[in-house]
C-alpha cells in the first residue's frame, strides 16, 4: 500500500514537473515509443521524489500550523483528558508527548517505543491507517503542485516567446497578466493544499481518538469530519 502510494505520488507529481520542463526546454514534442517512455517513468519518479522531499522541508511551518489548527478545532482526548488549549510546540511533538504519558500511565511493555500518531495508528488499525494513508497521499500530490504550479509561472514569466507555441496562443500575453495569472493559481493551489492537509490531521485525530475509546471500552461514534469519518477501528 505505502509503495503503490508513493509510486502514485511521485509519478503525477513527476508528470506535472513535465509541463514547465518541456517549457524551459523548449520541446516540441517527447519521444512516444515505448522504450523512451520505459525510461521516462523512472525519471519522472525521481523528479517527483526530490520536489517532494524539497517541499516537506519548504512547507515544515505550515503543516506545524495546519496541524495546529486541527488539534485545537477537534481536542485531544487522550486518557479522558478534555479538550487543551493551543500549545506553541509543533502537533506532532503534542502528540508524541501525550502518547508517551499515556503509555508510562499504563504501565504497558508489550508495545514498542512508538514514534509518532501515524505509526500509532498503524500498529492498532489497518483500516484506520489505511484512511491516513490515502488522505496523506492526496496531501503530497496537492503539495507538489504547489510548486509545478509556480514553476510553470516563472517559467512562462522568463521566457513569455514559447508560450505561443507551446500554448497555440496567437498573441504572447504580456508580462504583467502572466505574473497575475501565476499568482492566482499558485495561491489557489496553496489553498487547495492546505485544505486537505487541515482535514487529514483533524482525521488523524479523530483516529486516535477511536483508539483510544476502544480500548478504554468507551462507547465508539462515527464522528464525520468534511465528508469524511472516523468509527471504530478494526485490527
Amino acid at each position: 500500500m505505502q509503495f503503490a502510494a508513493a509510486l502514485l505520488e511521485y509519478l503525477v507529481t513527476g508528470c506535472g514537473a513535465l509541463l514547465w520542463i518541456t517549457l524551459a526546454l523548449n520541446l516540441n514534442s517527447l519521444p512516444g515509443d515505448g522504450a523512451a517512455a520505459g525510461w521516462l517513468l523512472p525519471i519522472l519518479y525521481v523528479i517527483g521524489m526530490f520536489i517532494d522531499a524539497f517541499m516537506s522541508l519548504a512547507f515544515r511551518r505550515l503543516k506545524h500550523y495546519a496541524r495546529g489548527d486541527a488539534q485545537s478545532e477537534r481536542g485531544f482526548d487522550l486518557g479522558g483528558r478534555t479538550k487543551p488549549e493551543r500549545s506553541t510546540l509543533p502537533f506532532m511533538s503534542r502528540v508524541l508527548s501525550r502518547l508517551k504519558q499515556l503509555l508510562r500511565g499504563e504501565g504497558s511493555s508489550t508495545e514498542p517505543p512508538l514514534f509518532g500518531p501515524k505509526d500509532y495508528i498503524a500498529l492498532h488499525s489497518k483500516e484506520l491507517d489505511r484512511g491516513v494513508q490515502i488522505r496523506s497521499t492526496r496531501d503530497r500530490i496537492a503539495r507538489g503542485a504547489v510548486f509545478n504550479v509556480f514553476l510553470i509561472g516563472v517559467v512562462s514569466l522568463v521566457v513569455p516567446g514559447r508560450l505561443k507555441s507551446f500554448c497555440a496562443f496567437h498573441e504572447v500575453p504580456p508580462r504583467g497578466v502572466i505574473a497575475l495569472v501565476t499568482l492566482a493559481m499558485t495561491v489557489f493551489a496553496l489553498c487547495v493544499w492546505w485544505h486537505y492537509e487541515y482535514y487529514t490531521d483533524q482525521f488523524k485525530v479523530g483516529a486516535l481518538e477511536a483508539i483510544e475509546r476502544q480500548k478504554r471500552g468507551a462507547p465508539i461514534r462515527s464522528v464525520p469530519i468534511a465528508g469524511d469519518s472516523v468509527s471504530a477501528p478494526q485490527r
